[in-house]
């Protein structure tokens, strides 16, 4: 673990001191499992360094869907050409954010492209991108500039989210819900078979916006 202030006084990285000026002991990978929590929900701390989460099945969304606000003008998206694919193996990696452990993989500039219309209303830009409107309010192919696969242990289980920032606003898009489990502190070195809770329904939906994707599963498996 990186805390702020740790000062290494041997060269195996055994011993150290922490910014408060307490001594603490650091194992070969230079992690310190007393110095804070690596996650709560987790039974055995420190977790893995790495989880391989596996994504199969999930769609985009094939019409329009809404996203947000900058500051109050809201966004209606449709992909242009061939959608963003957030399917196939990625290996997240352990973050430690606030005492909670967080793992996620970072893909910038992944290619795809969104057409875009705007609207005073989330209903008003939904039915601009439904009708085709190709007036001022229209932005061809804008390019998605970020995707990130996150996993995260929350007090309801591993919590599996899929999100893409588009232009220009980098509004972030939940693709991919959370997943139930048994009840905390759970086992992080476990592998889990979870389905997407995202119906297609929710693509089209004002109250469920922010979904650019739907369906298919997940499997996450530590490494």
């Amino acid at each position: 673990m990186g805390a702020a202030g740790k000062i290494v006084v041997r060269p195996g990285g055994k011993r150290g001191v922490l910014s408060g000026g307490k001594a603490a002991l650091f194992d070969a990978d230079g992690e310190c499992p007393e110095c804070c929590p690596y996650c709560a929900m987790c039974a055995a701390n420190p977790p893995p360094v790495e989880i391989v989460a596996t994504f199969a099945d999930i769609a985009a969304c094939g019409g329009c869907f809404v996203l947000g606000i900058s500051p109050s003008i809201f966004y209606a998206y449709k992909w242009a050409g061939t959608p963003l694919d957030v399917n196939g193996a990625k290996t997240l990696t352990r973050i430690v954010y606030d005492g909670s452990c967080q793992y996620k993989y970072d893909l910038p500039t992944p290619g795809a492209t969104l057409d875009r219309w705007t609207g005073s209303t989330a209903q008003e830009a939904l039915d601009r991108c439904n009708e085709g409107d190709t007036g001022s309010v229209y932005y061809r192919e804008c390019p998605v500039i970020w995707v990130s696969w996150q996993l995260e242990w929350v007090a309801t289980g591993p919590l599996v989210r899929v999100y893409i920032d588009p232009t220009p606003v980098n509004q972030t898009l939940v693709a991919f819900e959370n997943i139930p489990s048994e009840t905390a502190p759970y086992d992080c070195t476990a592998t889990y078979n979870e389905t997407n809770d995202i119906p297609e329904a929710d693509c089209n939906d004002l109250a469920a916006y922010g979904v650019s994707h739907y369906g298919g599963s997940v499997a996450i498996v530590p490494s």
